[in-house]
């Protein structure tokens, strides 16, 4: 199948975006990473991949990489493990004690809001793949 746009790569970390976006040289402080930036510009250049910016609130994985507190950590896990996607999809079913209802903190969201934060979907590429 032939790739119609670059595949999207989602960070918080506006240096690193800069750093494979831009084809300029590296200072001395990162000579280390040469080789692996400049295998991410290409594929960048090769429109394989594209970076775009995402909250840090947003960002799954980070709850592997990083002490989160309870409420995001809660919302993180249950976003990983789909219960989200089941508490937006069927609202008033039962769910264990131990998944987070989200009600408590004004969390609860609709079925298309929660899929659209967890495929990491804007407002503009929703419009845009309903006109493809």
């Amino acid at each position: 199948m032939y790739q119609q746009r670059p595949s999207p790569i989602y960070g918080d970390n506006e240096s690193q975006q800069t750093i494979a976006n831009n084809r300029g040289s590296l200072g001395q402080t990162s000579r280390a990473m040469d080789l692996k930036t400049l295998a991410s510009r290409n594929r960048i250049e090769d429109h394989q991949v594209e970076t775009r910016r995402a909250k840090s609130s947003d960002m799954v994985a980070d709850i592997g990489t990083k002490a989160v507190p309870e409420n995001p950590f809660v919302r993180l896990r249950d976003i990983m493990n789909g219960y989200s996607l089941v508490k937006a999809a069927y609202p008033n079913r039962e769910m264990s004690p131990l998944v987070y209802g989200g009600e408590k903190r004004g969390m609860l969201m609709s079925l298309q809001e929660m899929q659209r934060i967890i495929l990491g979907l804007t407002i503009v590429d929703a419009v845009e793949q309903n006109h493809e």
